[in-house]
C-alpha cells in the first residue's frame, strides 16, 4: 500500500521590509522571477515581529489558527524565533554567514581560509 503523500510545502516572508519590496526584490533575481515559489507575503502590517500575537495572526491567515504548530517559522533574529515559538510555532534560528567573519581582534575573509 502507498503511503499517504506528504502535505504541500508552502513557503511565505515575514519581512520588515513592504509586500511590494518582498515581491519586487523575488521577482528580480540572479535566478530570475521566483515570486511563484512563495504562498504568501506578510510585512509589519501584521504586526510587530517580536510580539507573539503577530505570529498567531500569520498562522491564521495561513488556515493553521487552530493548528500553529505546523508552520515552521526561520529567522536570524533571536527575539523573533522566541515570539513565534510563543505563537505555538515550530521555530528555528538560521545562521547567516557573513563575507568576513570577525573573532576578537582578527577577521577573517572565508575565500582565504
Amino acid at each position: 500500500q502507498d503511503a499517504p503523500a506528504a502535505p504541500p510545502v508552502r513557503i511565505s516572508i515575514y519581512s520588515s521590509g513592504s509586500i511590494a519590496a518582498q515581491k519586487l526584490l523575488f521577482r528580480h533575481t540572479p535566478h530570475g522571477d521566483l515570486t511563484s515559489h512563495f504562498h504568501s507575503h506578510f510585512d509589519t502590517t501584521t504586526g510587530n515581529k517580536k510580539v507573539s500575537s503577530s505570529y498567531e495572526a500569520i498562522a491564521e491567515a495561513l488556515g493553521c489558527g487552530a493548528k500553529p504548530e505546523e508552520v515552521v517559522f526561520v529567522s536570524d533574529a533571536e527575539e523573533e524565533v522566541r515570539a513565534a515559538r510563543e505563537a505555538g510555532m515550530v521555530a528555528v534560528v538560521a545562521l547567516v554567514v557573513l563575507k568576513t567573519i570577525i573573532l576578537g581582534n582578527h577577521q577573517i575573509i572565508p575565500e582565504n581560509i
